[in-house]
Formats: structure tokens, sequence, C-alpha cells
């Protein structure tokens, strides 16, 4: 399947704005159209979208910055997958479904492996000679981690972090259980128990209103790339323009 092509949504200049990042400047400083933001339907390669993640986090003088705005209130609301995923059973259920719809949403995948008690997440490109930045990956994992504890309203966190580049920020650390590892792999690893703990947010309703319409999407994507961005741009009508920080 080709993604290459992808839509970001626009309410993510927004986001890094709001915490201080000028996002013209790390358009620029990815090569990148400074004015990315101020079109209606943004739309990105994978390697632009790698070397704009990248950039910000480059830029960014704060070490926490991708736990700050992963943990952003109301991140639950960007995106039809990502809302349809927090109002799951369970932790499990959720990343089934975000790893089943990663692909509407952005250019990676959810590759997930278990044993007896664990479950893990190895997050990875969609084209294999492409690298992803480690701004990037904390900011999934840390999203990953938060919706779950967001949603079960408990301190859950992975039993196992593993990340194939140096991350040197002592909150993040805190905010996996100091269980961060460098390895060749980005994978994060949680207790099949935990994951199986009730989400409070559970709502079968809005999972059916939601998955007929992904479906189609997800099976658009099998036809091109300009048929993807197309597809990202209709999904984005799904859920209502509100603020986040409202």
């Amino acid at each position: 399947m080709s993604t290459n092509k992808f839509i970001l949504d626009g309410r993510y200049g927004d986001l890094l704005q709001y915490y201080g990042i000028n996002v013209e400047e790390a358009l620029k400083k990815a090569g990148l159209p400074e004015d990315t933001f101020a079109h209606k339907t943004p739309i990105l390669k994978e390697e632009e979208y790698y070397r704009f993640m990248q950039a910000v986090g480059d830029l960014t003088k704060d070490p926490a910055m991708a736990l700050k705005i992963a943990s952003t209130d109301r991140i639950e609301s960007f995106s039809p997958p990502i809302f349809a995923s927090y109002c799951a059973k369970n932790g499990r259920m959720c990343i089934e479904r975000l790893a089943r719809y990663k692909k509407l949403i952005a250019p990676m995948q959810f590759m997930i492996t278990e044993d007896e008690e664990t479950l893990s997440v190895t997050l990875t490109p969609s084209q294999d000679d492409l690298k992803l930045p480690l701004f990037l990956v904390e900011s999934e994992f840390v999203f990953l981690a938060h919706i779950i504890q967001m949603a079960t309203k408990e301190e859950i966190v992975p039993v196992a972090l593993t990340i194939a580049e140096e991350m040197n920020d002592p909150e993040l650390n805190t905010f996996f259980g100091g269980h961060v590892n460098l390895g060749k792999d980005n994978t994060i690893t949680f207790r099949k128990e935990d994951l199986m703990k009730p989400f409070i947010s559970y709502n079968e309703a809005m999972w059916e209103y939601f998955q007929p319409e992904m479906n189609k999407r997800l099976a658009e994507l099998e036809v091109d790339d300009s048929t993807s961005a197309r597809v990202r741009s209709a999904l984005s009508e799904l859920l209502p323009r509100r603020s986040m920080w409202n």
C-alpha cells in the first residue's frame, strides 16, 4: 500500500504555536514551504513529515516538549481514529484500533507482538529506508501511554520502553516509569493485565458511528496517493473543529 502523501491536521500547527514553537521556522529548517499550515489541507510526503518533526525537536529548548504536547488535554479530539480508540473498551482494544487505522492519520505503523504476560507495540515507518525522528517517537509513545492513563484514570506505565536513539530528558524517563532502554527498535511494552482495565471513556455508540466511515476510508487508501490525501481530508470533517484548550 502506498501512503507516501498525507494531510496534516491544521490544528497541529496551532498546538505547536501554543507551546512556543515557531512553526514557520521549523518548516524552513525542514526545507518545506513556510506557509504549509496556511493551506486548508496541508499535504506532506512521509519523508517531509519526518524532516518537519526532526526540525521541531531540534528547535525546542525544552527537552520535555514531546511530553507536554502529546499529553495535551483533549488530545483524543485530534482525529476520528484517535477518538474511536479513546472510546474503546480497554487498552488492548485501543491499541488494536490505533494499529488498524494508524495509516489514516500518519505515515507510520504500529506492529503488535505479545507473549503470555505482555503486549508490545513497535513503531515503524511505512518505508524501510526512512528513520523516525526521536521527537516523533517520544511523542507517539507518550501519547499512547497518556491516552490509556486518561481513559482508565489510573497511572498505568509501560514495563519496558526501547528507543533507537538516546533520550536525555529525565521527565520523560520518569513518565515512563524509568524503564527506558537504548536498542535497535522503537518499542513500548505493557502488562496485559493493565491493558484489560476498563476505559471510563468506553462508548460503543461512538465507535459504531465512526467505524463504517473509517473502514471505507481505509479501503480507499488502496487506490493511490491522491486518494490517500482526500481520505484524510474527509476524515477530518467527522469531528467538530473545536479548540483543544476550551
